[in-house]
């Protein structure tokens, strides 16, 4: 049956719908018979004239003698008694009547509308979705449970750590757990025979990664421009990054500098894989920094376009041989950020010049983030944050903090699991080549699969060509296909445990002159705060742990790539409070010493102010 159904939809040129029957397991020509038009219209047949001609057919592949021969046998054997015999034995059968319902399993555990119609798209194609399942009238709760978790259901539930049972009300997208026995007459009896009934997973997310992977054309088309063959599907990137496109052609004028030369990028970048990188220090590369405020006054009236920068920086990077990322990172930073310094490069010095200022809400960062960052015309200037009701001045300490934390959100927000329907990931490419190149957290939130298709595959699905073009938007993603070093940035390793050693060697206390009475009050201070080190590596402080210390100080829980401008340092400072301050524009964590008419409380309550201040998002003087 399944031959005569490719045969119908070969005739009717709508071949590629097979596997639409395939995938709900339509493969009777009795069952195509009683499809409805909106199944149909579901199966990929949406036109009237495809449907009409689909039922058409469908009634000439019924055997047309098989009716004929059965009313022929019906009227030389069976008597006016058998008839009836049979009427009696078929309404006999009807007690073990099947019943047949749409299922429709989400992915998102706290998920609680309707899936929309790209949402469906995605789920369906990782085996979610919509999905009849047929039932007898008999089957008791352990069997429905069985059949969903089975391979005619779903069988992602299995690992799901249980499920629930949902339906949607007339005229609304909203979602209500079902308040019934999981049995057929129970399902019948409080949602009627035609109703959906929704599957979410109650403690993990569900893959929304595809299991039906669509075949690629294998058509190629000819680039005008280096006149070499591609496959459609992958002309358009090649296009967009082949040094002599007809968009470049309309610059008259050649590059003066010698030390560019006329080799296309596709020649220019071919570098050795490179497996495993050594990170080294970015101070030991001789590179000459490009300073913001005097490179910009030069280039006010001749800007670059990103497109040309990010040739530039391929080329010298493949001219002086250079492979270690993060002196790559180092050198594309001082070409791409403009605008204001950074960060502070000493305790007394100020920095001036232009920013892109967003202001954020720390209980609802991902959201405000989005939609700030999204609104930003020049991405290249430096970013300067605050967070609402808070007044600090951001001299690098909030934005390393506002990257920090955003990237954490954006982690479990769409990428467990990944929303592909969702439009955001543009912005999110956006945000993640900020973060690399202004000194934030590396967005190492994709897992290896997602990292290869990003950077490799020749037909990344929709939501990874968006996070493509947000980190173009710095020329991140076309620097990291030419030098390939860059994608160390991006995948994913053994997560940095912040330890206590690690801590303590990072921040130096800067103590008073050896012999005086403070520099003994400050040694007795210091003491106390080790040992709540010890604590809270220990995990005896409740929340505070190592990582939120740090964060505390310097507003990332890790050191940054190209490491801190200013080293992380402990002052003393008298005061009336004993809670601890920082600023983490300059990486300073300020404890206090009681002064001559002060004693320093006992250690439950110096541990108590300790860890109000952690666990506060209060940085005092920032």
């Amino acid at each position: 049956m399944a031959e005569i159904l490719r045969q119908i939809l070969d005739d009717l040129s709508l071949s590629l719908l097979f596997q639409n029957f395939v995938y709900e397991k339509i493969d009777s020509i009795e069952t195509c018979k009683n499809l409805t038009d909106v199944e149909l219209s579901r199966l990929g047949i949406s036109t009237i004239g495809d449907r009409v001609r689909f039922r058409e057919k469908i009634k000439q592949a019924v055997t047309p003698t098989e009716h004929v021969l059965s009313s022929e046998r019906t009227n030389l054997f069976h008597t006016g008694r058998a008839r009836h015999m049979t009427q009696a034995s078929s309404r006999r059968n009807t007690k073990g009547r099947t019943w047949t319902v749409t299922f429709v399993c989400l992915a998102d555990r706290n998920a609680c509308k309707v899936p929309s119609t790209s949402q469906k798209s995605v789920l369906q194609r990782a085996g979610l979705g919509p999905k009849k399942i047929t039932f007898q009238g008999t089957d008791s709760e352990l069997e429905v449970h069985s059949k969903l978790i089975s391979s005619d259901g779903f069988p992602q539930l299995s690992t799901a750590g249980g499920f629930e049972l949902l339906y949607c009300q007339s005229n609304c997208r909203q979602i209500e757990v079902l308040k019934c026995r999981w049995n057929v007459d129970s399902f019948k009896a409080s949602l009627g025979s035609q109703a959906k009934i929704y599957v979410r997973p109650i403690q993990k997310n569900l893959s929304t990664e595809p299991i039906i992977v669509p075949e690629e054309s294998a058509v190629k088309a000819r680039c005008v421009s280096c006149n070499k063959d591609y496959i459609i599907s992958n002309l358009r990137d090649h296009v967009s990054i082949c040094s002599s496109s007809v968009a470049d052609s309309s610059h008259n004028e050649p590059l003066q500098d010698e030390q560019y030369s006329e080799q296309p990028l596709d020649e220019a970048a071919e570098l050795p894989d490179i497996e495993t990188v050594q990170l080294s220090r970015a101070e030991n590369v001789a590179i000459q920094p490009h300073h913001h405020a005097e490179h910009n006054q030069g280039l006010e009236h001749n800007v670059p376009n990103i497109e040309d920068i990010v040739k530039d920086c391929v080329q010298y990077c493949t001219d002086m041989n250079m492979n270690d990322p993060v002196a790559i990172l180092q050198y594309l930073q001082s070409r791409i950020v403009t605008g204001r310094k950074l960060e502070l490069e000493n305790e007394e010095s100020t920095i001036e010049g232009e920013t892109s200022f967003i202001i954020v809400d720390r209980n609802n960062l991902t959201e405000t983030a989005l939609d700030l960052i999204r609104g930003i015309v020049n991405l290249r200037l430096t970013l300067e944050v605050q967070f609402y009701g808070e007044t600090a001045v951001d001299y690098g300490g909030p934005r390393k903090e506002f990257f920090s934390m955003v990237l954490r959100d954006i982690q479990k927000e769409y990428f467990d699991p990944v929303r592909e329907w969702s439009n955001d990931y543009e912005v999110i490419g956006k945000i993640f080549a900020l973060s690399i190149l202004q000194n934030g957290r590396l967005p190492r939130i994709l897992g290896p699969d997602l990292v290869e298709e990003l950077f490799n595959s020749s037909s990344p699905r929709p939501f990874l060509q968006d996070l493509r073009k947000g980190l173009d938007a710095l020329g991140l993603f076309q620097l990291t296909c030419h030098l390939p070093s860059l994608k160390h940035f991006f995948t994913p390793g053994t997560p940095t445990t912040v330890t206590l050693k690690m801590v303590t060697n990072l921040l130096q206390p800067i103590f008073s002159p050896d012999g005086s009475n403070r520099r003994q009050i400050e040694s007795y201070v210091y003491a106390k705060f080790v040992k709540y080190l010890r604590e809270a590596a220990g995990g005896r402080r409740g929340d505070v742990t190592l990582a939120k210390i740090l964060t505390f100080v310097t507003g990332t829980e890790e050191e940054p790539v190209l490491g801190f401008q200013i080293k992380p340092s402990i002052a003393f400072q008298s005061s009336l409070s004993l809670l601890p301050t920082s600023n983490t524009c300059i990486n300073r964590l300020n404890l206090t010493i009681p002064d001559t008419t002060q004693e320093l409380p006992t250690d439950d309550i110096l541990f108590s102010l300790f860890d109000y201040a952690f666990s506060n998002s209060f940085f005092g003087l920032v």
